[in-house]
């Protein structure tokens, strides 16, 4: 039993380390189409965030992939500019800012448009969405506290630029 867990253990730790060179862990500003398609080839598991700069909605969802990017290193979490992908925007079908596509294996799964599916009030908790996309097997596992969908880990003055240039 103990070599079997050590094994499972290692496979994990690989597991981890090969997602951290795909870009796992972080949520990651996705420039275009052609960086989108390459992004999504490379990871079985990816969660994209279709968000727009002057929908202050788009800014809460991208707090909390952010907290949850860390923590589920077997999915890789991207931003796009909606407005800077009229074409994916038009495959996709995407009409409401914002909309989280859970892509599996290259191929849109599931959607969360909007809030509705999330309490319908944008102070939902990450323990919310993290269920949300779970339900559709693009994450193995939910790590995040559950609480009772207030907003406790609601932060108003979340910037997703971290310092870093784009």
């Amino acid at each position: 039993i103990r070599k079997k867990r050590m094994e499972e253990m290692r496979k994990q730790a690989q597991a981890r380390e090969e997602g951290r060179r795909n870009g796992h862990g972080v949520l990651k500003e996705v420039a275009d189409q052609k960086q989108f398609f390459a992004e999504v080839k490379e990871s079985s598991l990816c969660v994209a965030h279709f968000y727009r700069s002057t929908t202050k909605h788009c800014a809460v969802v991208d707090m909390h992939l952010a907290k949850l990017a860390p923590a589920h290193m077997e999915t890789k979490f991207m931003r796009i500019d909606a407005e800077k992908s009229q074409y994916l925007v038009e495959q996709l079908m995407i009409v409401v800012m914002p909309t989280v596509c859970l892509i599996k294996d290259g191929k849109v799964e599931d959607k969360i448009e909007g809030f509705d599916s999330l309490g319908y009030t944008e102070h939902f908790s990450t323990a919310t969405l993290e269920k949300r996309i779970r339900r559709a097997k693009v994450i193995t596992n939910c790590v995040m506290e559950d609480e009772d969908d207030s907003d406790n880990d609601f932060d108003a003055d979340f910037d997703i630029s971290d310092g870093e240039d784009d």
